[in-house]
């Protein structure tokens, strides 16, 4: 097994909580209401998994090392990546800040949820697909069989 491995399941799981959150885009966009446990359930597990434990893996330990190994964290394949985080940080913040304002002002209008979701997820499925078919066969490439191990074991370290 390869540290792209074990961030590769972690990816399945993502994409099975963005299957979940598709279905509360569609149902806000066939209603015009949401459901709010749901989609906080949804946020939250983006706030927890991807954003507090998965994304942080991928930069401390993959991306870093391959910066090690000569890629550049700032342009290219690496630096595309470094940006999809960011945009993904601020696109939950808008949509955390878009719950938190109907709660406390009253209602608001349920498609400007479903866009600001719906572009997280469209961004999520494009980021994903990429990583594993692009970065991840260029980090297989790239890296020694000593990464790879150290990389397990720091991967390792990061789960218990």
């Amino acid at each position: 097994m390869r540290p792209t491995d074990i961030l590769a399941r972690e990816h399945a799981l993502v994409m099975l909580v963005t299957r979940v959150a598709e279905q509360e885009v569609r149902y806000m966009r066939d209603t015009g209401e949401y459901r709010t446990d749901e989609v906080r359930e949804v946020v939250d597990f983006f706030e927890l998994f991807t954003e507090a434990c998965h994304d942080p893996k991928e930069e401390r330990i993959l991306f870093a090392r391959l910066v090690e190994r000569g890629l550049d964290a700032k342009v290219g394949v690496l630096g595309q990546f470094y940006r999809e985080h960011a945009e993904f940080t601020q696109r939950l913040h808008d949509i955390a800040d878009w719950l938190r304002r109907d709660r406390k002002e009253g209602p608001l209008d349920v498609a400007e949820l479903a866009d600001k979701l719906d572009g997280y997820l469209l961004l999520m499925r494009s980021h994903v697909g990429r990583e594993e078919e692009l970065l991840y066969t260029l980090a297989n490439g790239l890296l020694t069989d000593d990464d790879q191990e150290e990389l397990l074991r720091m991967l390792a370290a990061v789960d218990e």
